[in-house]
């Protein structure tokens, strides 16, 4: 399984940004923060409707129910929202990798 900063590294180049000169450190962290995924991450991706739920064992769901050709749903869950959000966009991303390399 990955970890929450090689998750975070993904969304880092998802989102475009150009980290030189940035002090280690200083990185976005988009799996702590809401502000940034929402700043950065959700305006990159198509998606129809966003769902957020609490689960019954304290974690967080989100379901990004995509537009596209399928018509398929993405989900990522975690201990906090933003990881949450982010597993789901990193899902997305990865189909979006696979179609392009079948296409």
């Amino acid at each position: 399984m990955d970890s929450e900063q090689e998750l975070n590294n993904r969304m880092i180049e998802f989102a475009g940004i150009n980290l030189v000169g940035v002090p280690r450190g200083c990185e976005p962290k988009f799996t702590q923060s809401l502000d940034a995924c929402f700043k950065w991450l959700v305006p990159k991706i198509d998606f129809g409707q966003m769902e957020l739920y609490l689960l019954e064992d304290s974690t967080w769901l989100w379901h990004l129910n995509y537009v596209g050709r399928n018509d398929v749903g993405f989900s990522g869950r975690g201990e906090t929202p933003a990881l949450a959000l982010c597993k789901a966009i990193d899902k997305l991303i990865s189909e979006k990798k696979d179609e392009r390399k079948l296409s």
